[in-house]
């Protein structure tokens, strides 16, 4: 029943505590501070221990500032005039770290260390990311056991269906229902699918069954007219021809799919059969993938439990399957917590509603309050559910649950609460009948005065080129609102009104290609700004190399374990000297371990290494960044260490827990308040990072874009009568696919609903009026009539706006000096790894070979990288001119094309989108030229024969490396240098280095290489020979390493083999090149530094 929670009435907020209950917070009306109510009055008036109250929120950042707020809470108590109330307050900010407060996983980790033997767990296990050993029994699946299982003719089948034959590599397996077997594990494992083999082989039989005379006949003599019976006879005929796998992708795209709204034929495809067959077809396909996945994950299961390690989906799965099982095991949970309140409920998954529903609702002493806002529920991607929030919303009002609604925000001036409260009741803007939109209402008084600014501004755009003149918009309206002194907003601090600064202002986007657009608008105005991109604090190199300390401590003794920590930032040595430090730092470590506590440790390890000393050593410039990073790390480890009473073993795992579970759409808030708002910059974030924050003035440039539709889903939800369906499949059928197109369109809405309550003051919109689009832009194109007459409202047509200003070439360097905040990101896989071609050591920073060709997407650039600029172009027409600038585009060519294309057409589209990148349009025909010299060079680099008959169009992408930072260690001196690309062929590994610059007059490829790369390439074949020896079992320089290839793109040509240098030096040349570098740096140190450091610099 709906229940009015007044937190200023005693009664009623004690009411509310005697029942279950949902409490629905809108965006910025107070959500924390109501739950730290409902807390004190628990504690205060009913005398519930800290400790029996359980609250799981959605990050660790929310678990620490909800602690935080708490401790405060209850320190300002303790000056209260009840003496009880102050005793009280006293035992509980001394005893804060009783208080359960948790992420999902960081709760189910703490029950599997409490009650493994109720759990089935085993005592002591380490955290995994469990995608390497998926992928690594996958392929021992279907390349052994599967064989094992079925008879030939059905394995033949089987592998028709799922794309693996001859004309299809593993790449396709790999990409596709690999892809799908990781994606679903948790689902899949949750709604415990269960496919029998049995099933596979008759299904398969009855597929082949099909009567195609009868169907012929039944289409001539159908209703539909006589060109449509042709057109699907002959396509009928091409499922004749077809094997299995091919006829259910005729059905599928090109019967059902192509037909799917023409109703007559449908209903034809329906009484001859044809539609069972296509959804037979789709169903077949998902059986045997779903069976495939179920003999991998028993695999891996095992696998874990023999090893002793656990994944962290696996935590949930565990208590999920504990709770549901055992009794004895849900009623120790039971007594445990009283009170549980779940936060942010609308972002919870099925499992963890099952956990929560089974431990706190199936007992009348047990009490349960979730917190949350359907309305901002945008993490479909991650398994979150709204669904689910609907359901348990249902199942706690049956279950005489109060539910109460927080509808006063405190957030905004009430003209823009006015204002978005238009927009969003507006003709079903949420797009989910589930969702009924009430207005909100702002608190009285609302301190948060403002001058001659408008809440909601619309911005009608023309036509073309939407995105630039927003853009331009946006650059002209900063301009504006900082330089217009009559602009004014409240001042909180000085309780009067103020100027706008450039911090007061959000840019939110939907994609880091749009943050980067945007930047370099503004930089091209002189306007200070930082992309705060998601690379977060517990997914950063630095955690990484931390996670390596603990995990020494964890096992000491270890000595591989002590090399790849020696191996780290916080060391300077070669793998030269590796042994004779070992036994040394064995005792640092020893004693180290011996003197503190995991609460202090880390800190006491980075005192006793001189760390700030370590870091300036191999950071230079950068250090700082490093060692802010490294200390913010451990302060928060160690805090975590001694709330949770952590010994060292634990502390890694929760450490690995922290990486795990920091999700890279998720900001580090802190980092944000402390860097970025202490600057006056504008803020340039992605809308899921922006949840949770609050800016004076937001513009959403994201509703210029629509639903993205690239990436394939493999679940979705239906809410039924009483309970929700959750369907895991690998294919979908054309209705299936329009209701998962449905629930994306629902969330994009929700998405935009966050971007546009971020304000406080003021919020920008686009408007599209001719479009059809899925982009907010169009939708408020097509409302915007009902709107207009609000006082509220501003509308602006692009083409009458006066303050559009045009880009100052000159000013970027001496007006903006950008930070990008963020850190060197490292992947969980290079934790736990498996053998593949490379693994990762940190005698240099290459990286797995990662498949990072882009063909028809768009790709990220660097945002610091120099754009050639069209002047120059045209006038050094009809050629690319030389320097810098055109090298770093011909690079960046190279780096991103998969070399089988280049003779397709999809280069062209490639090549046109780096062009335009750096700022090269088509307007000038002379420009084709320059795409055309580019194709021509690049077809014939691709098609030269370099090894016998092997070129560079023959290598697979899995083969590569581009762009490859390593560092070159010569005594004590760490150079960093870059290889352009690293590849395999026939077991022997070959470099490449592309030279795009132009020789002097009478200067050959050979002369130019003696007189400036020699040095180089015999560094690079050195550190290259250093580390696949090392890394790549059983290698021979002489049998395994091909030689290293420089080659002149610009006078390569299909005649001869002018341009491309080769040499495969002798391995003792190379070593002895390397002593007469040591002997070089002994007589004269620094300047031998500063020749190699320019030898190695990337520049043409």
């Amino acid at each position: 029943m709906n229940y009015k929670l007044d937190l200023n009435d005693k009664n009623s907020v004690l009411n509310f505590l005697e029942s279950n209950g949902i409490i629905e917070a809108s965006a910025g009306t107070g959500k924390t501070y109501t739950i730290i109510e409902l807390v004190k009055n628990l504690i205060l008036e009913k005398n519930i221990k800290p400790e029996e109250i359980l609250i799981v929120t959605f990050t660790e950042k929310a678990t620490g500032e909800l602690k935080d707020r708490i401790f405060k809470k209850f320190d300002e108590l303790t000056k209260d005039s009840s003496q009880i109330v102050r005793e009280k307050s006293k035992d509980i900010v001394n005893n804060i770290n009783n208080f359960e407060i948790h992420t999902i996983h960081s709760f189910c980790n703490k029950l599997i260390k409490e009650y493994p033997f109720e759990i089935g767990c085993n005592f002591e296990n380490s955290i995994i990311d469990d995608s390497y050993l998926i992928e690594e029994y996958f392929f021992y699946y279907i390349r052994k056991d599967i064989f094992n299982e079925f008879e030939e003719d059905v394995i033949k089948d089987i592998f028709s269906i799922i794309g693996f034959d001859d004309d299809n590599p593993e790449n396709k397996i790999k990409g596709n229902i690999l892809d799908y077997i990781k994606k679903v594990k948790y689902i899949f494992n949750f709604i415990e699918k269960k496919i029998l083999k049995e099933d596979i082989i008759s299904s398969i039989r009855n597929f082949k069954k099909i009567n195609f005379t009868e169907i012929e006949e039944k289409i001539n003599t159908s209703n539909i007219n006589k060109r449509s019976q042709s057109s699907i006879i002959n396509k009928i005929n091409k499922l004749k021809e077809s094997d299995i796998n091919n006829f259910i992708e005729i059905l599928d795209k090109e019967l059902i799919g192509y037909y799917f709204d023409k109703e007559e034929i449908i209903d034809l495809f329906k009484d001859i059969g044809l539609y069972n067959y296509y959804e037979n077809g789709i169903n077949l396909k998902n059986l045997i993938v779903d069976y495939i996945a179920t003999r991998v994950y028993q695999l891996v299961d095992k696998h874990k439990k023999d090893n002793f390690l656990i994944a962290f989906d696996d935590m949930i799965l565990y208590v999920y399957r504990a709770i549901k099982d055992s009794e004895v095991f849900k009623k120790r949970v039971q007594e445990a917590y009283r009170y549980a309140f779940i936060d942010e409920f609308q972002d919870t998954d099925p499992v963890q509603w099952e956990i929560f529903k089974k431990i706190f609702l199936d007992n009348e002493k047990n009490r349960l309050i979730i917190i949350g806002d359907p309305k901002q529920s945008i993490y479909l991607f991650r398994n979150a559910c709204l669904d689910v929030y609907f359901e348990a919303k249902e199942y706690i009002v049956k279950k005489n649950g109060l539910l109460a609604q927080l509808d006063t925000i405190f957030r905004s001036t009430e003209s823009l609460i006015d204002g978005y409260n238009g927009i969003f009741a507006l003709n079903n803007y949420f797009e989910n009948s589930q969702i009924q939109y009430s207005n909100v209402n702002s608190p009285q008084p609302n301190k948060k005065i403002f001058e001659n600014i408008k809440p909601i501004n619309f911005i009608k755009l023309l036509k073309e080129d939407r995105g630039k003149q927003f853009c331009r918009f946006i650059a002209g309206e900063i301009k504006k609102l900082i330089d217009d002194n009559s602009i004014k907003i409240y001042d909180e601090k000085n309780d009067n009104c103020r100027n706008v600064l450039y911090s007061d202002i959000a840019i939110l986007v939907s994609s880091r290609d749009d943050a980067a657009n945007i930047q370099r608008y503004l930089s091209k105005n002189g306007i200070p700004s930082s992309f705060y991109k998601k690379n977060l604090l517990f997914q950063s190199k630095e955690a990484i190399q931390i996670f390596y300390l603990l995990d020494y401590w964890a096992d000491m003794g270890n000595i591989g374990k002590l090399k790849k920590l020696l191996l780290t930032d916080f060391y300077i040595l070669s793998e030269d000297n590796i042994d004779e430090m070992i036994n040394k730092e064995i005792e640092v470590l020893q004693k180290v371990f011996d003197s503190s506590k995991p609460e202090n440790m880390i800190t006491t390890f980075f005192n006793t290494i001189r760390l700030e000393e370590v870091i300036g050593i191999k950071y230079r410039s950068n250090y700082k960044r490093v060692v802010i990073n490294y200390r913010h790390i451990a302060e928060k480890l160690e805090n975590i260490a001694f709330r949770e009473k952590l010994d060292i073993f634990s502390l890694k795992n929760r450490l690995l827990l922290l990486i795990y579970s920091e999700k890279e759409e998720e900001i580090d808030e802190d980092l944000f308040r402390n860097e970025g708002k202490n600057e006056n910059v504008v803020s340039i974030l992605t809308i899921h990072a922006s949840k949770g924050l609050e800016f004076p003035i937001v513009f959403d440039y994201g509703a210029l874009k629509g639903i993205p539709g690239n990436k394939k889903k493999y679940y979705y939800s239906e809410l039924k009568k009483d309970y929700t369906e959750h369907i895991v499949k690998y294919s979908f059928t054309k209705k299936e696919k329009d209701k998962i197109g449905q629930k994306e369109i629902e969330e994009y809405r929700r998405l935009h609903y966050v971007a546009i309550t971020r304000g406080e003051y003021s919020c920008y919109l686009p408007v599209v009026e001719m479009g059809n689009n899925s982009s907010l832009a169009c939708w408020l194109g097509k409302n915007l009539e009902n709107l207009t007459e609000e006082e509220n409202y501003k509308i602006i047509n692009i083409d009458q706006y006066n303050e559009i200003i045009e880009f100052e070439k000159n000013n970027i360097e001496d007006q903006n000096k950008e930070e990008i905040l963020t850190f060197n990101q490292v992947s969980l896989d290079e934790i736990y790894k498996h053998d593949r071609f490379f693994t990762i050591k940190s005698f240099s920073s290459l990286k797995k070979f990662d498949y990072d060709i882009i063909t028809e997407k768009e790709y990220n650039y660097k945002e610091d990288e120099n754009y050639p600029i069209i002047e120059e172009l045209i006038n050094n027409l009809p050629s690319l001119p030389g320097g810098t600038k055109s090298g770093s585009m011909l690079h960046k060519i190279l780096e991103k094309i998969d070399y089988s294309l280049i003779n397709r057409d999809e280069i062209d589209k490639t090549i046109e989108k780096t062009l335009k990148y750096y700022s090269i349009t088509f307007d000038n025909e002379k420009l084709l030229n320059i795409k055309n010299e580019i194709k021509n060079t690049f077809n014939i680099l691709v098609n030269k024969k370099i090894i016998n008959d092997f070129s560079l169009k023959d290598l697979k992408v899995t083969d590569r490396k581009n762009e490859l930072d390593f560092y070159f260690y010569v005594d004590e001196n760490f150079i960093n240098g870059e290889i352009d690309l690293l590849f395999r062929y026939n077991n022997r590994y070959y470099i490449v280095d592309w030279k795009s610059n132009k020789l002097e007059e009478n200067e050959t490829p050979e002369s130019n290489f003696k007189k400036h790369y020699e040095v180089q390439a015999k560094i690079y074949t050195y550190a290259m020979k250093k580390y696949l020896e090392k890394n790549v079992f059983n290698f021979s320089y002489e049998k395994n390493f091909g030689g290293i290839f420089y080659i002149y793109l610009r006078i390569i040509n299909e005649n001869n083999d002018n341009g491309i240098i080769y040499n495969n030096y002798p391995a003792n040349e190379i070593e002895d090149f390397y002593t007469e570098l040591k002997e070089m740096i002994k007589s004269n140190k620094e300047k031998t530094i500063l020749e190699l450091k320019e030898i190695l610099k990337k520049e043409e």
